[in-house]
């Protein structure tokens, strides 16, 4: 072989002048060229020099004896004249079977490659979404668990295969005639960026057709080959640049498309081919597949108005008018969270209110729960002016640097070769050109147990101050108050000792944790339309003073209302679904500003409302809630119910009164007429004073005259007679003019209240 005539040939550095070297460097190639016309021809000897620089770049390097001379000729050095040498010797063909493994390996590398080219192609994120519709569909059509057989494997196969190609379909029609739109939109697509040619995917298109319908005529499933045909027609329709087709370019065809496709095409078909087809049962619309419907009904026009969101720039320039370009993409961006928020709440309602077993209620109600938060969550990442975001790009790089550095950090280094020569071409080393790769490599995060500890710091005190904010968000003393009243009307439904018992305790948790989300609800839609005025009359809350967005507390807001009514309809209590119900309804037409609504700037009816509220609906839901739902007893108004349905009527008046003391200046500014501003400060004080102190007298009434043994007797008339003289004394210490003295004798009451509460259920 060539390599064995150079390495045996005379040893270089024996050589004293110019002449010598170049006639030596001449026999040598004639040795070279001799050497190589009995070998396997240029085709191997090409394939050799691959197979050489891929797994032995070691015979690349100048020999060992070249650095032991340096003879100079003609402004030349020997060095230079060896490195010409070197890469002529390279090409020396190897060994057969090195040919044969260098042309399989190509063969390999091309399919991965062009599998590659087909993932980017195929749309993965529409893949992925429609093999989960099959799925879903699929198990939706199942009854019991005996029907998850090998049958139902086969039929759900028959499903997703012939759509492989119908997403090809799909996605490859949609690349040809949107060629010149993606070179702006997305270059990264394969057609546009020029990794596939026009021609071949022209061909994937039409193939992809031909073998979809052709699987599906195989498999003989109607439902199937409906959903095929129709599927081909409408995308057809909705991509090809024909005279009454490029249906994309007008927005309400192009969202309606999505609709039908996503709503009742795909998933109805694989309901049926499963239901009929499959299990050859008779069709039947099961609750769970309406259910599944109407989420999808949500989530597709979400999808379909979110799709052009990033492509407004090419729509623009070529003439398509989607609704991002037309109403901007903020716009459009929010109207689509507020639909896939909507299909998760249709979710969860229709999962709490299930016939299921109570753990799959629990699961189906945290799952979209979850589900819901953790977009809403994501929503905080995202610039809609810039196509990229969403996916936390920067925070994303600098871990995709930190994985390649700690798993692959050969990728980083130099070539150990690299530093054992300095060649000069047009002024630029080698050596500066390993450097200013270096310095990007170098661009390293600080250590994972240090970035770890950062984050996981920075996560707990982002939770620790959401929960702040949303302390200040729901009123505390409120809740304590309605937390109060749960406690003392579930007290009052107690006949006997041994009703207090671990169901007693259930049914208290009942009623308790759902009214916390009321209470979100009932506080925040407050805010939220009382923004302007809360900045004069209560600028310490997190809305008024920009601890919480408007966003986050419109989402607050309807979280609440979902979970709220979610977890009553999950307990499946009558009295609290109602108290549930009725308290939505009248806290939104008390605060929300819409024609007929806005009850609060009506003084007689939003103190009708407060004491409507804590006089009846609290209580008696509660009430009701332990004796006929938890109890299991007939309804039946006992003495102790009445005395608090009248101590309350009294209280609750007082504080309708007192609440707008404080917020007068903020009223009278936003044309709010409360009690205070129409009458006085001063003298709405003093009613309310009045007031409060009649309650405590009934209470006191009450319990003097109740048939209970006497130390509840003297128990229930000296705490009233306290509570009473506490709220007396109090009064001294008021400056009716000062807020923040209003303020504090305003939430002074509601303690008040709290204490009278335990009091309640004692008076027989």
């Amino acid at each position: 072989m060539a390599r064995l005539h150079l390495i045996s040939s005379p040893n270089v550095s024996s050589l004293t002048n110019g002449s010598n070297l170049w006639a030596r460097k001449l026999s040598l190639n004639t040795v070279y060229f001799q050497s190589t016309l009995g070998c396997h021809g240029s085709k191997a000897s090409k394939h050799n020099i691959k197979a050489e620089i891929q797994y032995n770049p070691l015979r690349f390097q100048q020999s060992a004896f070249n650095h032991h001379y340096k003879s100079i000729e003609r402004g030349a050095t020997s060095e230079e004249t060896n490195k010409i040498y070197v890469v002529k010797a390279d090409s020396v063909p190897s060994s057969e079977s090195e040919s044969e493994a260098s042309n399989s390996k190509s063969i390999v590398e091309s399919v991965k490659d062009f599998m590659a080219v087909l993932y980017q192609f195929i749309y993965p994120y529409a893949l992925y979404g429609r093999t989960s519709v099959a799925i879903s569909a699929s198990l939706v059509a199942v009854e019991r668990l005996s029907d998850i057989s090998p049958l139902f494997f086969i039929g759900l196969l028959q499903a997703l295969l012939p759509h492989l190609f119908m997403d090809l379909y799909v996605n490859g029609v949609n690349q040809v005639f949107d060629f010149e739109i993606d070179k702006i939109n997305k270059p990264y697509l394969p057609l546009a960026s020029g990794k596939i040619s026009f021609r071949s995917c022209a061909l994937i298109v039409a193939l992809s057709a031909i073998l979809g319908l052709g699987l599906n005529l195989m498999i003989g499933s109607p439902a199937l080959i409906s959903n095929f045909v129709l599927s081909v027609i409408l995308w057809t329709c909705y991509s090809v640049n024909l005279p009454f087709l490029r249906w994309k370019q007008y927005p309400v065809a192009a969202s309606l498309l999505m609709f039908v496709c996503w709503t009742c095409i795909i998933p109805i078909s694989y309901f049926l081919h499963m239901q009929t087809f499959v299990l050859k049962r008779p069709v039947a619309f099961t609750r769970s597949f309406i259910v599944f419907l109407l989420f999808m009904s949500f989530y597709s026009t979400g999808i379909a108005l979110s799709k052009d969101i990033p492509d407004v720039e090419g729509d623009i320039k070529h003439g398509v008018d989607s609704f991002a370009a037309r109403l901007g993409q903020k716009k459009v961006f929010w109207i689509s969270v507020f639909l896939y928020e909507m299909a998760f709440g249709v979710a969860f309602l229709a999962g709490a209110s299930s016939s299921s077993p109570f753990w799959i209620k629990f699961v189906t109600c945290l799952g979209n729960v979850v589900l819901g938060s953790i977009l809403w969550y994501q929503t905080k990442y995202v610039d809609v002016t810039n196509p990229a975001s969403g996916s936390r790009g920067s925070k994303a790089s600098n871990y995709s640097i930190k994985a390649q550095i700690q798993y692959n950090p050969l990728r980083f280094q130099q070539s150990p070769f690299n530093h054992h020569y300095k060649s000069i071409e047009r002024g630029a080393t080698f050596e500066e050109s390993n450097k200013n790769y270096v310095v990007k490599a170098v661009t390293v995060p600080s250590s994972e147990s240090e970035s770890e500890a950062s984050n996981s710091k920075n996560i707990v005190d982002s939770v620790k101050n959401f929960m702040a904010v949303l302390y200040q968000f729901i009123y505390p003393y409120v809740v304590y108050g309605r937390t109060s009243a749960a406690i003392s009307a579930s007290l009052i439904a107690v006949e006997k000792l041994s009703d207090i018992s671990p169901l007693f305790f259930i049914g208290l948790l009942q009623a308790v944790l759902p009214h916390l989300f009321i209470d979100l609800y009932v506080n925040g839609v407050n805010q939220l339309f009382d923004f302007e005025i809360d900045k004069i009359n209560k600028p310490h809350l997190p809305l008024a003073s920009g601890k919480l967005s408007f966003t986050n507390g419109a989402f607050i807001i309807a979280s609440s209302a979902i979970l709220g009514l979610g977890l009553n309809l999950m307990i499946g209590s009558p009295p609290l679904i109602w108290n549930c119900v009725l308290c939505f309804v009248l806290i939104t037409c008390y605060s929300v500003n819409l024609p007929f609504l806005r009850w609060k700037q009506y003084p007689v009816v939003a103190g009708l409302f407060t004491t409507i509220s804590w006089t009846l609906l609290f209580p008696i839901s509660y009430f009701l809630h332990m004796q006929t739902f938890v109890l299991k007893r007939p309804l039946v108004f006992t003495r102790s119910f009445i005395v608090s349905l009248l101590f309350l009527s009294f209280y609750s008046a007082g504080i309708a009164l007192a609440k707008d003391i404080p917020d007068v200046e903020g009223d009278t500014k936003h044309g709010i007429d409360s009690f205070a501003a129409r009458l006085g400060q001063k003298k709405v004080f003093w009613i309310c004073v009045f007031l409060l102190e009649m309650a405590f007298g009934i209470a006191f009434l009450a319990g003097a005259s109740s048939s209970s043994p006497f130390w509840i007797k003297f128990v229930t008339g000296v705490g009233n007679v306290v509570l009473g003289s506490i709220l007396w004394n109090r009064t001294k210490y008021i400056d009716v003019t000062s807020a923040a003295s209003t303020k504090s004798f305003y939430s002074f009451i509601w303690k008040l209240m709290m204490v009278a509460h335990l009091l309640l259920p004692l008076i027989r």
